[in-house]
């Protein structure tokens, strides 16, 4: 698994798919954030030992821990990936601090 030099990771998406890809990560010792999530539900809760928080957490961070941070998106539909890839830019993000799983290739 290739390395990453992020400070901060975040998966975005607490669901089925979202908790597989922690413990994955976690596995291959990615030390996870928290979980990003827009069902506000989900807020202050914990999975797999993780909070969820609200995307606009994002928002507050400086310029330069942006930078730091990789989100990697977890949703498995094309249309709430693109949704949640453009919510992400508005935030400040840049492409290179926003990942896209394809759970296609994965799965085959």
């Amino acid at each position: 698994m290739k390395r990453l030099h992020f400070s901060f990771i975040y998966i975005f998406g607490v669901g089925l798919l979202g908790r597989a890809l922690s413990q994955i990560l976690q596995r291959n010792n990615f030390s996870i954030k928290a979980f990003i999530d827009n069902n506000k539900y989900f807020y202050k809760k914990k999975f797999l030992g993780l909070k969820v928080c609200n995307p606009k957490i994002i928002g507050k961070f400086s310029p330069k821990d942006l930078q730091k941070t990789l989100i990697i998106i977890s949703h498995e539909h094309l249309a709430h990936k693109k949704k949640v890839f453009n919510q992400l830019k508005n935030y400040g993000l840049k492409d290179n601090n926003i990942k896209v799983v394809k759970w296609l290739k994965i799965l085959r």
